[in-house]
């Protein structure tokens, strides 16, 4: 069921500069961030999407994964610039582990820059196994996922 688009696009609307360079990895328009956003919680059957909202029901974060193949998919995340640092990165990050590992995907594909210290910072307290590969100011982070009976229990 598609979120709603009005709260999205508030998100979207109200990202700093370097919020929307660290989530699309460049300098994009805000209009085209706005409807990335606002497309990306319509979900298609190859997609997932979460929207965190706070206690006044005002959207504050939204992850979003597409399936890239049957055992990989590639995820973006992104915070209001005010609620950065306060566990909205880690819920929204283990939601999409937990949704994508229900479908059966084995790895999870991030591509973020290298100084983006907190989500490298999520990625490493999740617990879960991962690689790094670097090109010029990004890295790409291959997240092992949980299956079948794996032990590992991502934070609730």
């Amino acid at each position: 069921m598609p979120y709603d688009d009005r709260r999205v696009a508030a998100l979207g609307r109200g990202l700093s500069t370097d919020s929307l360079r660290r989530r699309f990895l460049g300098a994009v328009s805000r209009d085209f961030a706005v409807g990335e956003l606002v497309r990306e919680t319509g979900c298609g059957a190859r997609e997932i999407a979460f929207v965190a909202e706070d206690v006044d029901g005002i959207a504050v974060g939204e992850a979003y994964a597409v399936l890239l193949d049957a055992t990989s998919a590639e995820a973006a995340f992104v915070v209001a610039d005010g609620s950065q640092h306060h566990g909205v990165g880690t819920l929204l990050f283990d939601a999409v582990v937990r949704g994508l590992a229900a479908r059966g995907v084995q790895t999870m594909i991030l591509e973020t820059h290298v100084r983006n210290a907190a989500m490298l910072g999520i990625v490493r307290a999740s617990g879960l196994s991962y690689g790094l590969r670097g090109a010029g100011g990004t890295v790409e982070v291959m997240v092992h996922l949980p299956i079948g009976g794996a032990e590992r229990a991502v934070a609730s």
